[in-house]
């Protein structure tokens, strides 16, 4: 299920798929008091066409956003600094996401597709395909969604069964 809008500390990102004739765009409102934001600006993907859908899912953790596009294909992430938003790279996963389904925190995300989720680093400001997260006992069963991510854990669901489980980040693995 599809996630369009996420709450940053002093902001809220609203995806929306039919803007820009359907090229999609996460509308950014600055929180201007208690419970009242107003409009700040529109994140886009330049170049993109009719049909490029950002903003079906988005996510935030603290001055980034990352949204996904065309049908699962891409997640795109925009980063503020100096309260300037800008695109920061794209996240692509080497098959289409699985129904959107992607946990993010700090400089790390996993994107699930039809196989076990691939790891994401942001290092120097640039996103970079790690490797693919697998099962710690059995390399054949897959791993499913994240449920829950923060900076150091990620809890993900095993296929098969209602269990879930628990990775710990240690020294940068």
């Amino acid at each position: 299920r599809s996630n369009r809008v996420a709450l940053g500390r002093d902001y809220l990102a609203i995806g929306d798929v039919a803007a820009n004739d359907f090229a999609g765009a996460v509308h950014i409102y600055n929180e201007a008091g208690p419970g009242n934001y107003v409009f700040e600006t529109d994140l886009i993907v330049a170049g993109t066409e009719q049909g490029f859908l950002l903003g079906e899912h988005v996510i935030v953790d603290g001055d980034t956003v990352l949204a996904v596009a065309a049908g699962g294909l891409s997640v795109n992430a925009f980063e503020r600094a100096a309260d300037t938003w800008s695109a920061q790279g794209q996240l692509i996963p080497d098959t289409q996401l699985s129904g959107w389904f992607f946990g993010f925190s700090g400089n790390r995300a996993f994107l699930v597709n039809s196989a076990n989720p691939q790891e994401f680093v942001r290092r120097d400001g640039m996103w970079l395909k790690r490797g693919t997260l697998n099962h710690p006992s059995d390399p054949q069963r897959r791993i499913m969604m994240p449920i829950a991510m923060d900076g150091r854990r990620l809890i993900v669901g095993e296929e098969g069964s209602e269990n879930a489980l628990l990775y710990e980040l240690h020294g940068g693995t």
